[in-house]
């Protein structure tokens, strides 16, 4: 245990207890805030409390996005902030956030439709709060998604200039940079976010950095990133897996390698592993050599499901 006290506020004055204990720990971990970022920590744009920790609630439940399940139940907790405050933009913007990551994760029947759900939530998250980053941020995502990448990077450049000290906003950029095929000029973004926002466990930071680094040819970095991501509890799927396993055949560690695509083909069978990975390296050279590496892996890279928008 590094730290532990305990606080209680009534329930009408949760949100004066979450900026209390984001400042506690700020504190006791003796982590170093650049100008402005204390003050940030007090900017919850929801006057509702329940709202807001639906929110919060919702962006964690949704991790990871593999689980349709988790996206279900995520969007269920975003549905019921719009009701508690429909002025509140978070429940918009986490909306939008599930529609995303439908597209984003090939489990959408119709991904172009739920891609334009995403945009249009995001605007109307923007529309009630044009201070609130998460908005711009989703916003952001969206156009990730559908292959913009000029709208996703203004998009996600306009949250970090409203609220530099947002870690999810700092990881779009990151996030964005890396499917652009920029993943060099992302690592800085996405270890910013872990700097900020270190204790959620359940975020995706780790797991997109570990793709950053291993798109830059440094797979012992990405070996141990994803390793570590597990190791404390973060999200695993078949998105970070394929990863795990294409940065030990890389290392010449076949036989880690092998179990993991075994693992991979017994427990994630329809999940389209060569679109994935479309994704994430768009250098055609580097994914066919990372396609052969995992085949040889024993990973049958077979096409099960529709391909991306």
């Amino acid at each position: 245990v590094i730290w532990a006290e305990r606080m209680s506020r009534p329930l009408d004055r949760v949100i004066e207890l979450e900026e209390e204990l984001a400042l506690a720990i700020v504190n006791e971990l003796a982590v170093q805030l650049q100008p402005g970022e204390r003050e940030r920590l007090s900017q919850y744009h929801a006057s509702n409390s329940e709202a807001w920790l639906l929110y919060r609630q919702g962006l964690v439940t949704i991790m990871p996005p593999s689980d349709l399940g988790r996206v279900q139940a995520a969007r269920q907790l975003f549905q019921r902030g719009t009701e508690v405050d429909p002025q509140f933009a978070g429940s918009y913007a986490g909306l939008s956030f599930t529609y995303s990551t439908r597209a984003l994760f090939m489990s959408a029947e119709q991904p172009a439709i739920e891609l334009a759900q995403a945009i249009a939530l995001a605007e109307k998250a923007i529309s009630l709060d044009a201070e609130f980053a998460g908005g711009y941020a989703m916003l952001a995502l969206a156009h990730v998604v559908g292959r913009d990448g000029e709208l996703a990077l203004e998009n996600a450049q306009t949250a970090l200039a409203i609220q530099p000290g947002d870690a999810f906003s700092r990881f779009v950029v990151g996030m964005s940079m890396v499917i652009a095929g920029r993943s060099q000029e992302a690592i800085p973004h996405l270890e910013e976010a872990l700097r900020l926002d270190p204790l959620e466990a359940r975020m995706p930071y780790l797991n997109v950095a570990g793709i950053a680094y291993y798109a830059t040819g440094d797979y012992s970095n990405a070996l141990k990133t994803i390793e570590y991501n597990y190791e404390i509890g973060g999200p695993r799927g078949p998105h970070s897996d394929v990863f795990l396993a294409a940065s030990h055949a890389q290392l010449g560690q076949m036989a880690a390698a092998r179990g993991i695509a075994q693992s991979i083909q017994e427990n994630y069978p329809g999940f389209p592993l060569k679109a994935w990975l479309s994704r994430w390296i768009p250098d055609d050279a580097d994914r066919r050599q990372t396609v052969a590496l995992l085949e040889q892996s024993g990973l049958d890279l077979a096409e099960t499901r529709a391909s991306t928008p």
